[in-house]
């Protein structure tokens, strides 16, 4: 009776682990099926992309803005601090603006899920980290910094109502991007999701992107007529 016990357990134990086994092998096949398409590229044209063409051309007019700065030269209401500090935010904004991913984005003619997620992320860690966040929110404090500038002093609560709304502009994303690249039972809707998610998720980003490039050239210009009107 024992050994007849001993076998049947055996038996039982077996069963389960073929069982296992078998949920074990369709969740992999199903989850490597899923990686091989969500790893699936959309095409893009950067070059004739009118957001990213904006982007850059708003760079180039920030830096045209910026060039040729002299402190010694400037006579205007702000102190010699208030205008370096100013130049160095600004500045500051350009490099977070020109970061590496984005540099990588200019090289590309296909997009992944993959990268769009790394866009976003250096969105939120250098564009509104380091540009909105610890530079362009000096720019608000005109009263607190006792800046005696009146662009500045009339814009201050519209620019800080426009920095706030930055800051979560992408934030819905990064949950969306995570669940549509999350392993599950493929389907041809579930495939489509992915590829719209990845083609509208790299607009959002740019979008978001050009928003800022915009307030820091409007800064910018601001920053060029101070300058040279004081010279």
């Amino acid at each position: 009776m024992i050994d007849f016990l001993k076998e049947y357990c055996k038996i039982i134990s077996y069963a389960l682990i073929g069982l296992v086994f078998a949920f074990a092998s369709f969740f992999l096949l199903v989850n490597l099926y899923h990686a091989s398409d969500v790893s699936r590229v959309v095409s893009v044209n950067l070059d004739g992309d009118s957001a990213m063409q904006s982007i850059k051309d708003s760079l180039n007019r920030i830096e045209a803005n910026l060039a040729d700065f002299d402190v010694n030269r400037y006579h205007g209401n702000l102190t010699s601090f208030q205008i370096m500090t100013a130049d160095n935010k600004l500045q500051n904004c350009v490099a977070a603006l020109n970061n590496e991913t984005f540099q990588n984005l200019l090289t590309k003619n296909e997009i992944s899920i993959v990268d769009v997620y790394e866009f976003r992320e250096a969105y939120e860690n250098e564009v509104v980290g380091k540009c909105v966040i610890e530079s362009l929110s000096w720019f608000t404090s005109a009263s607190e910094e006792n800046i005696e500038d009146e662009y500045l002093q009339a814009n201050e609560k519209i620019l800080s109502l426009y920095l706030d709304s930055m800051k979560t502009d992408t934030s819905y994303l990064k949950k969306d991007l995570l669940n549509n690249s999350s392993y599950y039972f493929n389907t041809a809707l579930a495939t489509s999701t992915v590829h719209d998610k990845v083609r509208d998720g790299y607009y959002d980003v740019l979008s978001a992107y050009r928003n800022v490039t915009e307030v820091v050239e409007e800064l910018s210009n601001w920053f060029y007529e101070e300058t040279r009107e004081a010279e």
